[in-house]
């Protein structure tokens, strides 16, 4: 990480209208390892309130916190998704024709 002070001047943008915390619940399911619990937060006073209310909600599991930019873009703030949240897992489907299949 490299820190540099800011000099140059900027206005003040406010805060945001919402926010979006995520949080990831780890389920005990064959094919299924993560889901999702998303929660809009508003009227907020402040970003620490907003990552507060995430840590208590998530009870310890993974979460994030996304600012909503008016465009409706999201900017993720702070936490991060479980490291193994993007497993990949191919499932290959065969079809009748594929296979060598006795018809009825």
């Amino acid at each position: 990480m490299d820190v540099s002070a800011c000099l140059e001047p900027f206005s003040d943008v406010g805060s945001p209208d919402r926010y979006l915390v995520r949080v990831w619940v780890q389920v005990e399911r064959p094919h299924e390892q993560w889901r999702t619990s998303d929660w809009w937060l508003t009227e907020a006073d402040s970003v620490a309130e907003v990552i507060g209310w995430a840590r208590e909600h998530a009870g310890g599991d993974p979460s994030e916190v996304f600012a909503e930019t008016p465009d409706g873009t999201l900017l993720l703030l702070w936490g991060a998704a479980p490291e193994d949240a993007s497993r990949t897992v191919t499932v290959t489907l065969w079809n009748d024709e594929d296979r060598d299949v006795p018809r009825a």
